[in-house]
């Protein structure tokens, strides 16, 4: 899988995370599941722009 590929999949995921939090929302209202997907989803965000996936930090043996 190459870099493109995998950082799409990322926003793929991430779209349906805040998509979920929304659903919550909608039905039972603003509830301690959504601020804790909101987190989640902001975390993954700013890592997303930092992140370098051509290399890792671990070392294969």
């Amino acid at each position: 899988m190459n870099n493109s590929k995998a950082v799409n999949n990322l926003k793929k995921s991430l779209d349906k995370l805040e998509k979920a939090a929304q659903q919550i929302v909608s039905t039972r209202g603003y509830t301690k599941e959504v601020e804790n997907i909101r987190m989640l989803n902001e975390m993954i965000r700013e890592q997303l722009i930092n992140e370098n996936i051509n290399c890792s930090t671990r070392k294969i043996r």
